[in-house]
């Protein structure tokens, strides 16, 4: 059992970011699962960031309309970055 306790004592005080941080719909979810959560969602996101970089990449060909659009996909892809956009 002192095991267990001390494993659980670990576990609390290694992951008590967790619910310091915790967001309103987090709310009565256990720690691992928000962690996976966060996890997923921060993946997810990372992939919308590099695609729309790589297409910023493709666009970038020095002309002022490619600029323009480039322009506004790195705009967009900040704001969800920063949690800014409601999409």
């Amino acid at each position: 059992l002192d095991r267990h306790e001390q494993a659980t004592r670990v576990w609390s005080k290694k992951t008590e970011w967790v619910q310091e941080t915790a967001k309103p719909g987090e709310l009565g979810m256990h720690r691992a699962d928000v962690m996976k959560k966060r996890i997923d969602d921060l993946t997810a996101l990372n992939a919308e960031l590099v695609a729309a970089l790589e297409k910023l990449a493709r666009l970038g060909n020095g002309d002022s309309y490619g600029n323009s659009i480039g322009n506004d996909i790195a705009i967009a892809a900040l704001a969800k970055a920063k949690g800014e956009s409601n999409a």
